[in-house]
């Protein structure tokens, strides 16, 4: 000790230290370290080593050298192996007259997965700071971080007074290459470049931004914000961006003292969602109007309306609730007006006038009601009206009226998709008139239908009953019924019976791996039953075994058939095939003064003869100036037809006579012909 003289030479070293001193839950530990002070008051030297870890420390190694005097610390070196990487620094401080200090600092190859378990394995960060504090000012002349194995860079420039309820500050953030997630081809979102600049004092700052962005479910636009805050509030001046080939524009208030309280006001226009929906119109643009607001819990939806500005369709909804997990309730009404489908042109299939559908309750349960008019091409015009319940496992309709045809309509039911999808319904109508919307079918019918079943596992099981369909069609009694279930790839009809005026038609039994259906027709009259036709058609058939390969028999008898331009004096056919079997097939069909349009057949014939394995095949046509004939001969065994085209002959009345002058070989399948 010698006054000014005064020189030392000291080491610390310490082992197993903690804070707090006692017990498990330490925020920091030193396993062990040492640090050596030499020199004088006046200049001195500090070398430091020591291995640190915590809870919220990751474990790392750090070396500090430096040197200073009574007034001021330099930095020379500063080495810390931390995250996986590497931290260096240098830097001085000075505390007299005043605090001035300078920070250099160099990041290389950290990992914070320590700290974000999402964080990519292989994610690096290298960051460079060049920082200053004098007195209560500070700037941060630069600081850059770089993700290494991608484009990301962002940059960090401002300046402040630390100065408690003056303090200021002004600082840019900008980046380029961004995207998440952070690597990888397939990122939702990304955004080539942007800044944002914050300024101001903690009680009244300002925030302006600036931004492009895209991604695959993102479309690519520009976003531009501007507002004002404090440490309870921010109001949106404006939001504005380029998106969808459109504008949206925003201004709104943000409270999250004393609860969170918001407004929000949002117009766009001239937008298009071709992006997201190929057949959207390509001159057909959205125009929406929103104000919105939340209290606490409560939200409110006070106007939102959507026009399509190149049509009379236009949307409105209202409405507001509780967010509140569980218990969130709600209570909206969406109305429309000018509706159509397709959205654009005169051909729509399908109108609505106005209508209003309202939702009122919780997801667990809730209620609807729908009230709208509906017209279309090939829907008759009327009125429509339901009301319904539902959970977040099923529906119940309690009603669906419609006033259609001059008639009612009225479904019911119930339709579940939990744990399985399931349905319940029963569809009744008294007094309609088809004729209303289809002249040529005058009448008045009445009908009941019932359908129930299920999809378990990707297969369907369903029974559909048909109690009545009975009335008056074109001034013709009319009764169907019939009853029908599926259960995976096996149909069963255990009952079908259609009757109109004398004309008779039914049929019972199965269609699957094991088919047995059978059916007659029995129609003396069919001017009774189509508007344009004529003649009978009486006849019955079988078809029994697998689908794919069944046994089908036909005996079918038509005299003076007509429809529409369409005729045929006589029709016979006969028909006796079992693909299963190697029993003889037959098979005979003759027409008679067929007349399709303009074109004139006197006759046409098909006959085969032989086994499934082993046939052959003969066709005639004679027509008033020309014949053709052909015959083939060959067999089928699944999956295919193999032969032979051993004649084709025609004589016509401009090419005159020509015939196959050498058989040719022939196969036919499902899917290809050769």
């Amino acid at each position: 000790m010698a006054g000014e003289n005064t020189r030392f030479n000291t080491t610390v070293a310490w082992q197993g230290v903690q804070w707090p001193l006692v017990g498990d839950n330490s925020i920091v530990t030193v396993q062990k370290g040492h640090v050596d002070l030499s020199g004088t008051p006046q200049n001195y030297q500090i070398d430091l080593e020591t291995q640190l870890a915590g809870a919220q420390i990751p474990p790392s190694h750090l070396a500090l050298t430096g040197g200073g005097d009574l007034q001021q610390f330099t930095v020379e070196s500063l080495h810390t192996s931390l995250l996986k990487g590497a931290v260096n620094a240098t830097g001085q401080v000075s505390w007299q007259p005043k605090l001035v200090g300078v920070l250099n600092l160099k990041v290389d190859q950290i990992t914070v997965k320590d700290f974000w378990k999402d964080w990519p394995d292989k994610l690096r960060v290298n960051s460079q700071l060049v920082a200053k504090i004098d007195g209560d000012h500070f700037e941060i002349k630069t600081l850059k971080v770089k993700l290494p194995k991608t484009a990301a860079e962002l940059s960090l420039q401002g300046d402040g007074t630390l100065a408690g309820e003056n303090t200021r500050f002004n600082t840019t953030l900008a980046w380029q290459g961004l995207q998440w997630p952070l690597v990888g081809k397939n990122s939702i979102v990304t955004s080539k470049s942007g800044r944002v600049n914050l300024s101001g004092t903690p009680q009244n700052y300002q925030i302006d931004l600036e931004t492009r962005f895209a991604g695959a479910q993102v479309p690519a636009g520009q976003l531009a914000l501007a507002g004002r805050g404090d440490l309870q509030q921010f109001t949106v001046n404006s939001l504005h961006t380029n998106i969808l080939k459109g504008a949206v524009n925003a201004t709104g208030q943000i409270t999250w003292q004393p609860k969170l309280v918001a407004q929000l006001n949002l117009d766009a226009e001239k937008i298009t969602i071709k992006e997201f929906w190929k057949e959207w119109p390509d001159n057909l643009t959205i125009k929406s109007h929103l104000v919105a607001g939340l209290d606490g819990q409560d939200f409110q939806i006070k106007q939102l309306d959507v026009n399509l500005p190149e049509t009379a369709a236009q949307l409105s909804l209202q409405g507001g609730g509780t967010l509140d997990g569980e218990n969130t309730r709600f209570n909206t009404t969406l109305a429309w007006q000018g509706l159509q489908w397709p959205l654009v042109g005169k051909s729509s299939l399908v109108t609505t006038e106005k209508g209003t559908l309202s939702a009122e309750g919780t997801p667990q349960s809730y209620q609807l009601r729908l009230n709208t008019d509906i017209k279309g091409k090939d829907i008759p015009e009327g009125r429509w009206q339901a009301v319904g319940s539902g959970t977040s496992k099923g529906f119940k309709l309690e009603s669906l009226q419609a006033k259609v045809l001059e008639g009612a309509l009225n479904l019911a039911g119930q339709v579940y998709w939990q744990p399985d999808v399931s349905w319940q319904l029963a569809l009744k109508g008294n007094n309609l008139n088809p004729g209303s919307q289809w002249t040529e079918w005058p009448g008045k019918i009445g009908l009941d239908v019932h359908s129930q079943g299920r999809l378990k596992n990707g297969k369907l099981e369903t029974q559909v009953k048909v109690k009545r369909v009975q009335g008056q069609l074109r001034d013709y009694p009319l009764k169907f019924q019939t009853e029908v279930a599926i259960k995976g790839d096996n149909y069963k009809i255990k009952t079908l019976n259609f009757n109109s005026g004398r004309n008779r038609l039914s049929a019972n039994g199965e269609l699957g791996q094991n088919s047995n259906l059978k059916w007659t027709i029995n129609a003396p009259d069919l001017a009774t039953l189509l508007p344009e036709g004529q003649g009978s058609l009486s006849g019955n058939g079988r078809l029994s075994g697998p689908l794919n390969s069944p046994h089908l028999t036909v005996n079918l008898k038509g005299k003076s058939l007509v429809f529409q331009d369409k005729s045929l004096k006589a029709l016979q056919a006969k028909v006796d095939v079992n693909l299963l079997s190697q029993k003889d097939l037959y098979l005979n069909i003759e027409a008679i003064d067929l007349s399709l349009g303009t074109t004139e057949v006197e006759r046409f014939r098909l006959q085969g003869k032989g086994k499934v394995t082993d046939h052959t095949l003969v066709a005639s046509v004679r027509m008033p100036e020309d014949r053709f004939s052909l015959k083939v001969k060959g067999g089928f065994k699944e999956p295919r037809w193999q032969g032979q085209l051993q004649k084709i002959t025609a004589s016509t009345a401009k090419a005159g006579y020509w015939q196959l002058q050498a058989p040719a070989d022939l196969s036919l399948s499902a899917t290809e012909a050769k």
